[in-house]
């Protein structure tokens, strides 16, 4: 639990979150509702890693705006 609440997701790189994305988040079978129904722990990590993954893209698309309006600044 402490590894998952002390991760890292703007440390992980661009090809691993594309490798997570394409063999297992965008999967139609990768369903947190789903997964609930299993186990409650199971729903989590689907959920968390759905968000992270989108964090990541988020991050990727702003760290630049942000570097430029510092610059600015």
């Amino acid at each position: 639990m402490k590894s998952l609440q002390e991760f890292d997701v703007e440390k992980v790189s661009d090809k691993v979150w594309k490798k997570a994305r394409d063999t297992y988040i965008s999967k139609p079978n990768f369903d947190p509702e789903t997964a609930k129904a299993v186990s409650l722990p199971a729903f989590a990590l689907c959920k968390w890693a759905i968000a992270c993954s989108k964090y990541a893209e988020v991050t990727k698309r702003v760290a630049p705006k942000k570097a430029k309006l510092a610059e600015v600044q």
